[in-house]
């Protein structure tokens, strides 16, 4: 059967990249951010940043708790809130074109472990399992949250919500509380 030209799947075929190789003993859990997931994120801070400049062009006053603002002084809140939003846009974007740069893994091998240091997942460190100062699981909603300390202040940040795979996860907090109290391979 032939190929469906330069762009077909012949072409993909031939461009597809060998997946490195893992050290002996490693296990590999791809934590590549959706970018579906990040596309909707980016799509609700753009539709944050536009109503608060609506609200800030209105030029009402606001009441925050009990603290009364006027109008100058409540424009000046919403764009500083429009600020955040974008600046929260702009890491969400990031994450959105790393998305497409390329798998990225956490990788748990004989001595240490590989990943993210942001959620985002945009650079990855290695923590070797005997300079593990502090590991924090927090739960929030259906998410869990891990952070990996090092003795040297790195740190290795992922959630459930970054497996590609959902099921990978359970998998993964009990390989890693396996190697880190000296399971090893």
């Amino acid at each position: 059967m032939g190929g469906f030209g330069r762009k077909g799947q012949a072409a993909m075929q031939a461009q597809q990249l060998p997946r490195p190789k893992s050290p002996k003993g490693a296990i590999r859990f791809d934590v590549t951010p959706n970018p579906w997931k990040l596309l909707f994120t980016a799509f609700a801070c753009v539709f944050c940043v536009l109503i608060l400049l609506a609200f800030a062009v209105e030029g009402r006053g606001l009441i925050l708790v009990v603290i009364p603002l006027g109008p100058t002084a409540a424009q000046i809140f919403y764009v500083f809130m429009a600020l955040v939003c974008l600046a929260y846009l702009v890491q969400v974007m990031r994450g959105f074109v790393r998305s497409f740069g390329g798998q990225l893994w956490m990788t748990l091998d004989q001595h240490a472990i590989t990943g993210p240091t942001k959620y985002s997942g945009t650079h990855t460190v290695r923590i070797a399992f005997s300079a593990v100062n502090n590991v924090e699981l927090r739960s929030q909603s259906d998410d869990q949250y891990l952070v990996i300390t090092g003795r040297d202040g790195r740190k290795i940040k992922v959630s459930s919500a970054n497996f590609r795979e959902a099921k990978k996860w359970p998998s993964f907090l009990q390989e890693l509380d396996r190697r880190l109290n000296g399971g090893g391979s």
